[in-house]
């Protein structure tokens, strides 16, 4: 799904490239001056976003301003287990994943990407892919989504909201409590295992016992 902290490569769609050459130069040195060009701007987009590429995120979508809230396949960890698998993603997605805080910064104050959109088999949204991904700067990625709008209460395909879905690192154990208090929800299983773990602190409590 959303997972792995690392940088992925991403697997492009295939698509037809197209080969030129220096006509001006002789034919036998043309054939080891090949230049080739493909069509992948909108894998590279990701490729950036999984990066924190500023200046190079900033570049493409002035080339293609629709880009930023486009759907393309990422490569990468399936959420709950180690396989690799491509998903559908939009850049604010792959951002959320890999921390690429500046970049999400970029992508909500300058478009109109909806910071609530549903991608892939697994109906990820950006919250799922943030609390999901196990990026070191988790805390403050989930703190700016939620300040755009980004709502803790949508589940995914398999009925999970993203306080559900929480990787951590190992170092930092500390972050899925400030995770977990920013996205708890009505009726999300950290919320039923706290009224759970609750409940059985309170039965195992001495009873009072009023003061003679």
């Amino acid at each position: 799904m959303c997972c792995g902290a690392e940088r992925l490569k991403l697997t492009p769609s295939p698509k037809p490239s197209i080969i030129s050459f220096d006509e001006s130069r002789p034919t036998n040195i043309d054939m080891n001056h090949l230049t080739v060009e493909t069509d992948d701007t909108f894998a590279s987009l990701l490729e950036l976003a999984a990066n924190n590429d500023v200046e190079g995120f900033k570049r493409s979508i002035e080339c293609d301003p629709s880009g930023v809230d486009e759907i393309g396949l990422w490569y990468g960890r399936q959420k709950g287990s180690k396989q690799m698998v491509n998903q559908q993603r939009t850049p604010l997605m792959v951002a959320a994943t890999y921390g690429s805080i500046d970049i999400i910064r970029l992508i909500l104050s300058q478009s109109d990407a909806d910071v609530n959109r549903f991608s892939g088999n697994d109906n990820s949204t950006a919250l799922h892919c943030a609390a999901s991904g196990g990026a070191v700067n988790a805390v403050d990625v989930v703190k700016l989504l939620l300040a755009a709008g980004a709502d803790p209460n949508l589940v995914d395909a398999n009925g999970h909201h993203p306080v559900d879905v929480i990787v951590v690192p190992p170092k930092f154990q500390e972050d899925r409590l400030a995770l977990e208090e920013l996205l708890v929800t009505e009726g999300s299983v950290v919320e039923r295992n706290l009224l759970v773990s609750t409940a059985h602190s309170n039965c195992n409590s001495p009873p009072f016992s009023p003061s003679p």
